[in-house]
């Protein structure tokens, strides 16, 4: 059995979205033994009301559905704003290369086939939340490095490879230059 750091993903949020009770019920069990606060939805449309509601970290989202299926619901997620940077893994017991293609093609970011190993739904879930958090935390950092930049009374600005400038803080104008 390998072993993962489970205290990289202790209590970050995963929907779990399917239709059928028994793999909401494994699925939950598997990812709550890791600490991850779970939420479950055995339909399309309660995954998007979940979603609203209390954005997860991650989606564990089946494609056969009654109602709206997996790729429906992916594309729902990643229309809206603020919700587009949830990674969404696909479950599912359909093999055939299309559906992965379209699967990935509507925003997926992995695709995992039933029966699933324990193991391997550990690692890719632990994977894909520790990619989230390295990004999210890149944004954080990008967000109070642009606050400091743009705080600074002095001149700061970027140019492109031909010499034009593609970004000035507010020192720029106060000093005279641009439009």
């Amino acid at each position: 059995m390998i072993e993962f750091d489970k205290e990289q993903i202790s209590g970050m949020k995963i929907l779990i979205v399917d239709d059928v009770p028994d793999n909401l019920e494994i699925l939950g069990h598997i990812l709550k033994r890791c600490g991850l606060d779970v939420s479950i939805a055995p339909t399309g449309e309660k995954a998007l009301e979940l979603v609203e509601r209390n954005k997860p970290d991650l989606i564990l989202l089946d494609i056969m559905m009654p109602g709206m299926d997996g790729y429906q619901v992916c594309q729902e997620i990643k229309a809206n704003e603020g919700l587009e940077d949830i990674p969404i893994i696909f479950i599912t017991a359909v093999v055939n290369t299309e559906d992965i293609i379209k699967a990935y093609s509507v925003g997926g970011i992995d695709y995992i086939v039933k029966p699933f190993h324990d193991q391997e739904v550990l690692c890719r879930i632990t994977n894909q939340l520790k990619l989230k958090k390295a990004q999210d935390e890149i944004i954080r950092r990008e967000k109070f490095y642009r606050v400091i930049v743009e705080s600074v009374p002095d001149l700061i600005f970027q140019l492109d490879p031909d010499r034009n400038i593609i970004f000035a803080n507010p020192a720029f104008r106060l000093l005279g230059y641009g439009p």
